[in-house]
């Protein structure tokens, strides 16, 4: 664990100063002692770790409220006439990288919370019941976890045999299946990629996928996800070619902006800022161009972005998408164990010039603004519409599908990397009132009720009805008569 320890702590150092990051190692020995310096960042070092070495201090952390230095040990004089000694660095925030017992037990992340510094990992009774097997089962059993298997009879029995599994297949297939449900907030609990490796790797993740589709052909939707489908159906099938193609409709005094996602095209963007290439076609992409496209239109006083079919996708490109049409540049959110309330801030880059700076301040998209949405508008496409009221725009259309937390990752030994939806950080108002279970327009759209007949059994079958979503003529008067 030790070793393994090292090597992820300066794979993750190189990633974080490739981002931009400062980044000053600390490496507890075998022994329990602290230790900083530049040497750290060279794998060569810990080889034969020699504490006297060049570039290595020994530290100890000043533990606090609020302090985050760390001092070098035995105490050092800043200079010749100096009476206090500087501390060697300051923590702004921590990120442990530490496998195994006083690393992802909870101890590291009790001393932590005892001097105020800000980490990123699980908290101490997370990181605590994680390691301790024997709790984590009895806090399941608390919660009533085997009396739920016992309920579902011959299916539960089969469920506890797969999570018992030594196959892994079986065994994440499994955990799988006890969160396919969707949680409070409408996200699956649980997703699963993989970051491959190596060969063998390959292989296990292309076999894992073989199995895990043949298995979701038998799986039943779950309701939230039928009513996602059938809505993001609905609609694609009543949409103006003019505004599938162009992303952009325009009716009287109304311009419609089609977001059929919140996506970011970073190999774009580089080529764009390099000069080498036109705006993306993701979220930010479009917008600007279609912002830019109406305020060229002297008759253009409304826009409405239509995220109707909007499933969601990077907050970063939502938030972009804000701050050009109102300056806004944060988010409020809390942490769901904690209650503890956070803002977010973002720097945008307005005017698209490759420079965050005072000039961004001076784009300026004055319209009134809309957002039509239904109940395939989820995640980042529930919290845009929310976001927009709070600016003083309205919502048309059908309440919006929910969704209003983080996703948190986390990596297991054979590669896989698990989402899951998180607790640490769930968007909210200014009150620390959530929106997880959607928006609701200030003017409805119908959703009507239509048959049609099955070609192929000639039974009978009814689906919802959004021809109302597709009149976008009609969406752009009952706009512009809401603005007069």
């Amino acid at each position: 664990e030790h070793d393994v320890s090292i090597i992820s702590a300066l794979q993750l150092i190189e990633a974080a100063k490739t981002a931009g990051f400062t980044v000053t190692p600390i490496y507890i020995s075998r022994d329990g002692m602290w230790y900083t310096g530049d040497a750290l960042y060279n794998v060569e070092t810990f080889r034969d770790f020699n504490p006297m070495g060049k570039g290595i201090t020994r530290v100890n952390l000043d533990v606090s409220a609020n302090a985050g230095d760390l001092w070098a040990w035995p105490p050092q004089r800043a200079g010749l006439f100096a009476k206090v000694p500087a501390p060697v660095a300051h923590i702004d925030c921590a990120i442990p990288v530490m496998h195994g017992l006083h690393g992802e037990d909870g101890t590291l992340q009790g001393l932590l919370e005892m001097a105020n510094i800000p980490y990123a990992s699980s908290g101490v009774l997370g990181s605590a019941v994680g390691m301790d097997k024997i709790a984590m089962k009895q806090i399941l059993r608390g919660e009533g976890f085997d009396e739920a298997l016992e309920a579902l009879g011959e299916e539960g029995q089969a469920l506890r045999g797969e999570l018992s599994s030594r196959d892994f297949k079986d065994f994440w297939f499994a955990m799988f299946k006890l969160s396919d449900g969707p949680m409070e907030d409408g996200h699956n609990n649980t997703t699963l990629s993989i970051g491959v490796v190596d060969a063998d790797q390959t292989d296990q993740y292309k076999d894992f996928r073989t199995y895990t589709w043949s298995k979701f052909d038998n799986l039943e939707m779950s309701e939230f996800v039928k009513n996602l489908s059938a809505a993001s159906g609905g609609i694609y099938s009543v949409r103006p070619e003019e505004l599938s193609t162009n992303r952009y409709y325009k009716c009287g005094d109304t311009a419609v902006i089609l977001l059929n996602g919140f996506t970011v095209d970073a190999q774009g963007w580089n080529s764009y800022y390099s000069g080498g290439g036109e705006l993306p076609e993701d979220t930010m992409g479009v917008a600007a161009r279609g912002l830019k496209k109406a305020s060229e239109d002297e008759g253009i006083r409304n826009v409405v972005f239509d995220l109707s079919t909007n499933p969601g996708g990077y907050s970063d490109a939502a938030m972009g998408v804000l701050s050009l049409m109102t300056g806004r540049d944060y988010l409020n959110g809390y942490n769901e164990q904690s209650r503890q309330a956070f803002k977010v801030y973002f720097d945008v880059d307005r005017n698209l010039d490759g420079e965050i700076n005072e000039e961004d301040d001076k784009v300026n998209y004055d319209f009134n603004y809309a957002v039509m949405t239904s109940g395939a508008s989820f995640s980042c496409g529930n919290m845009f519409p929310f976001l927009v009221k709070e600016e003083g725009g309205m919502v048309i259309g059908e309440r919006s599908g929910g969704g209003s937390c983080s996703i948190q990752k986390a990596a297991l030994s054979e590669g896989f990397e698990i989402s899951v939806s998180g607790c640490k950080f769930k968007l909210a108002d200014g009150g620390r009132s959530d929106f997880e279970q959607g928006v609701t327009p200030d003017i409805p759209l119908e959703v009507g009720v239509k048959k049609e007949i099955n070609e192929i059994t000639g039974e009978v079958m009814e689906s919802p009805d959004y021809s109302a979503f597709g009149d976008l003529d009609g969406v752009c008067r009952t706009v512009s008569g809401y603005f007069q």
